[in-house]
């Protein structure tokens, strides 16, 4: 809760900027942002108290705590105003070396890979989510603490990582033993599951309705419903690059012989290209059929 809400003002999306900042801050901290033993002592911190920054990892990039400080302003006016902001910040730590190969674990093993991955998840539907409206409701944030077991290794490099459109379940691609699979983790379980047959899977997401997982293999697109089942294939695909599964049943997805944006029925087919050019990492924006 923001601390406009909790002084009964109105909320827009800056409202969202603070409840992404608090769950950031609490990945990579181990703890809230504004702890209290109950509601009410909670409350009062988010009103009065401060994070304590100085808790955070000493390699923490400087964009980092830049983000945190500015979504994490009681003043709504001094707040960040666009969360796309913060998705330049933080995915721009990606690509440099400011200390993130030195950052100790503190809930996550591998923290550098699975903060980034679920921050640029929120903020890519809070970015979805501002584009369409000026003014938010209450903010739900739902929060993923997942601990890897010393066995698994997380994979990221092709878009390991997706989250079921109602926040319930989270997927992600980890070696274990030596092989590459995907896992599913139930928003009420402690442990994930692995998913059988996806070896070797990359870029997993979600149908609309969150009951079945699709998945590239490196060779075709696959999907696996998670009722259990044996992985059903959907078509070829040697090179993809990003996906994304429309709520009337096509499957879209970014192929890189030629680079291009293709799209396949979800129940199977023979893929057809769109009429775009050099389009990567396609994906449907919400309760529509026109994509980005």
């Amino acid at each position: 809760m923001s601390p406009e809400q909790a002084k009964g003002k109105a909320v827009d999306k800056r409202t969202d900027n603070w409840a992404f900042g608090c769950v950031l801050y609490e990945a990579l901290v181990g703890k809230k942002a504004f702890p209290g033993d109950d509601a009410s002592d909670a409350l009062a911190a988010v009103i009065r108290a401060e994070p304590d920054f100085e808790a955070l990892p000493s390699e923490t990039p400087s964009s980092i705590r830049r983000v945190l400080r500015r979504c994490l302003t009681k003043n709504a006016r001094e707040r960040l105003a666009d969360i796309a902001d913060a998705r330049l910040e933080i995915a721009e730590v990606g690509t440099l070396d400011e200390g993130l190969s030195t950052i100790e674990p503190t809930i996550w093993k591998q923290p550098k890979l699975l903060v980034l991955g679920v921050s640029l998840v929120v903020l890519g539907w809070l970015a979805g989510r501002n584009s369409s409206t000026t003014s938010a409701p209450d903010a739900t944030v739902t929060r993923y603490v997942v601990t890897l077991p010393e066995t698994d290794m997380l994979n990221m490099t092709t878009g390991g990582l997706a989250v079921s459109p109602d926040g319930q379940r989270l997927a992600y691609v980890a070696t274990r033993n030596g092989v590459k699979q995907l896992f599913v983790r139930e928003r009420d379980q402690v442990d994930a599951v692995p998913i059988p047959g996806s070896e070797n899977a990359a870029s997993p997401f979600f149908s609309p309705d969150g009951q079945w997982l699709a998945f590239s293999t490196g060779r075709s697109l696959m999907k696996a419903s998670l009722a259990g089942g044996a992985p059903q294939r959907i078509c070829d695909a040697k090179f993809t690059r990003g996906a994304s599964w429309g709520d009337d049943g096509t499957n879209i997805f970014g192929d890189s012989t030629p680079v291009r944006a293709l799209s396949v029925p979800a129940a199977g087919g023979i893929p057809k290209a769109l009429e775009s050019k050099g389009a990567h990492f396609p994906f449907f924006l919400p309760a529509a059929s026109p994509f980005c």
